[in-house]
């Protein structure tokens, strides 16, 4: 789920159990199913590990365009409102505008320098 392309989607217990096709078998007996009830924990994701998921999937969609956006741009596109408040988020917000901005240089075959976008 979380290899998938395009925009990202929140991996939750609910959208897990729909997508298997046994969301009211894991709901009603998660007593009962104790190693899916551990995978389901490894998989489901925290509102803040989907923002950060949202937020590198914008970056690499503005990478790919070859654009350098503006901080509501990144905000927007990722859709992250709100949670871009949050300081964990916020500071992966600046990390990824500052790497953005800031192409690494990388030398061609012919010797010259040019930033690789």
């Amino acid at each position: 789920m979380r290899e998938n392309p395009g925009r990202p989607r929140w991996i939750t217990r609910t959208s897990v159990g729909s997508r298997s096709g046994h969301w009211s078998l894991i709901a009603k007996h998660r007593d009962k199913l104790p190693e899916t009830e551990a995978v389901l924990r490894a998989l489901v994701e925290t509102r803040e590990g989907f923002a950060l998921r949202r937020l590198a999937w914008a970056a690499s969609t503005y990478q790919a365009e070859g654009t350098i956006p503006a901080r509501w741009q990144l905000i927007g596109r990722g859709a992250l409102g709100n949670v871009a408040k949050w300081p964990k988020v916020a500071d992966a917000i600046n990390a990824t505008l500052l790497a953005l901005s800031n192409p690494p240089i990388i030398a061609a075959f012919d010797g010259t320098l040019s930033a690789a976008i």
